[in-house]
């Protein structure tokens, strides 16, 4: 086969597919201000989607920081009110024990045995009420369900 001859195989074919190429270059010329403008939009509103939903995280995790810093607080708050009744109550056995010793009859040690226990009665009950209305209350916190707003719903973009 000769030079001409692939040559004129090239042309012929290229000739062939004139009207596919015409056809091609009229496709990729044409202006398509709609398909921009849609895609404009729906870039804006994607924007504003994804600010929106990433302020909504934040939000969310800046509660959940606030949640756990404040159990944190709680039990720190349990740890040291445990922590002085435990001192009251070995504070006032020893109280109890000095006035024990210093009874001079029997019947004296049975009343201040008994003024004793009626006194350590009476914390112990006081220090139950306090621990079953700490409870109420964050029960009762725990019950109020949080207004948590994880992805907001998009604007629909407004016709041009």
């Amino acid at each position: 086969m000769s030079a001409d001859t692939h040559d004129e195989s090239k042309s012929g074919a290229f000739e062939a597919l004139a009207p596919v190429a015409g056809a091609l270059e009229g496709v990729l010329s044409v202006e398509a201000p709609k398909a921009r403008d849609f895609v404009k939009r729906i870039g804006e509103v994607g924007e504003k989607w994804a600010a929106e939903g990433n302020a909504a995280l934040e939000k969310a995790s800046t509660n959940a920081d606030n949640a756990v810093l404040g159990a944190y607080r709680d039990i720190a708050k349990a740890r040291c009110a445990i922590r002085a009744a435990a001192f009251q109550e070995a504070e006032a056995w020893f109280a109890g024990l000095g006035k024990l010793s210093s009874a001079t009859s029997v019947t004296e040690a049975v009343h201040v045995q008994a003024d004793f226990l009626r006194a350590r009665s009476e914390a112990a009950g006081n220090r139950i009420k306090a621990i079953a209305d700490y409870v109420d209350v964050k029960a009762s916190e725990w019950r109020k369900p949080a207004p948590v707003k994880a992805f907001p719903k998009p604007e629909k973009a407004k016709a041009a």
